[in-house]
């Protein structure tokens, strides 16, 4: 509850409590593969196997790579985090992990699925657009069933349904002159204006044009949809205020 090791189920802070148990997504795969015909594999720590076992990772069709981005609060501090993220990256070398990987996989012909844990959005640019990397889960804080809810998403028992609740940037920059990390107080009491008002996440993307890597509201799943003769009608203008709420009857 105070550290980013191994798998991350959950963030750390007063919100945080003690799991009764918590499935690992190690232990899910391994009982969902066959393994009388599926070598089933695995490096615990952040040392890539390109390097410790070159032969092991370029033998293999398939790779899942998981990477994290951990936060709390400011009571306690893990890896020089003290409350919020100190940025959007990847955390413990993340980037560089899924690079090694992807490029290394089945000899750089196979396939990588990152997995990714977080507390929330994570810039992604430095491998998205790589050969490798066939598929993103974003997983975000899974709780006590973490890998038997991944085993689902990932075999098809379950379809991937859930969609971004945020943008996801292609630069941190992209959010915005109020979305900056405070690193330093600005003052005896630390003072944030938000004079955005209504314009963050998607508003302010639509509002200066910009793209973004992923969507509010982003997300696929393993059904087709097909629509056809539809017919918009706008019902009201956009305006910077919401509409006034109407008369109680």
């Amino acid at each position: 509850r105070g550290c980013n090791i191994g798998t991350l189920a959950m963030g750390w802070g007063s919100g945080a409590v003690e799991f009764p148990y918590l499935v690992a997504p190690l232990d899910a795969l391994r009982e969902a593969f066959n393994t009388d015909s599926v070598y089933v594999t695995d490096f615990p720590t952040n040392t890539p196997p390109i390097k410790k076992s070159p032969e092991i990772l370029m033998d293999q069709d398939l790779c899942l790579v998981f990477v994290n981005s951990d936060a709390g609060e400011g009571f306690i501090a893990a890896d020089g985090i003290r409350g919020d993220r100190n940025d959007l990256y990847l955390q413990k070398g993340g980037d560089k992990l899924v690079q090694d990987v992807a490029n290394g996989c089945g000899n750089g012909t196979g396939s990588t699925v990152v997995v990714v844990h977080a507390v929330g959005p994570v810039i992604l640019e430095k491998w998205i657009d790589l050969p490798g990397v066939k598929a993103v889960l974003l997983a975000h804080l899974p709780g006590q069933e973490s890998g038997n809810a991944l085993v689902d998403i990932l075999f098809g028992d379950k379809n991937p349904s859930g969609k971004l609740p945020y943008t996801i940037a292609k630069r941190a920059e992209d959010y915005g002159e109020g979305s900056k990390i405070l690193y330093y107080p600005n003052g005896v009491v630390p003072q944030q204006n938000f004079t955005e008002g209504v314009y963050i996440d998607y508003r302010h993307f639509d509002r200066y044009n910009i793209t973004p890597r992923y969507e509010f509201g982003f997300g696929l799943s393993y059904t087709k949809f097909h629509l056809s003769s539809l017919f918009v009608h706008q019902t009201k203008a956009k305006t910077p205020l919401p509409s006034a709420r109407p008369d109680a009857v």
